[in-house]
């Protein structure tokens, strides 16, 4: 039920890029779809949370965007090893906001807002 697909550095043309083309090579019709960094780290439960929070969504065919929470990692942390990494939850998240359009290239540029405390 996973997917990947590779692409050589020297092809890499940004993320907006990358996204795009996993939705046209591995996209196949799902109910939902999950794209993420190699760097995001999960809360207990992260499934159920976010299932919820597209139930409180009004489109008929939302979006749930954000960068990753931040996280410390450990001072004797080995690549490999466990991830006993340290989120810091506390903290307001951060949405995803379109920017402008590239004016050499047109890729969308994107940029990030805190969400308030009064928008949760």
């Amino acid at each position: 039920r996973v997917r990947t697909t590779f692409l050589h550095h020297s092809k890499a043309r940004g993320p907006c890029y990358a996204r795009a083309l996993v939705q046209q090579e591995l996209f196949r019709g799902e109910d939902y779809y999950l794209q993420l960094d190699s760097h995001y780290r999960m809360v207990q439960g992260w499934d159920e949370e976010l299932l919820a929070q597209l139930g409180r969504c009004p489109s008929e065919r939302p979006i749930l965007t954000s960068y990753p929470s931040s996280y410390t990692l450990p001072e004797d942390y080995e690549p490999g090893g466990p991830d006993r990494a340290q989120l810091h939850s506390g903290r307001h998240p951060i949405a995803v906001c379109a920017r402008e359009f590239g004016a050499a290239d047109g890729f969308l540029r994107i940029g990030g807002k805190v969400v308030s405390a009064e928008s949760l």
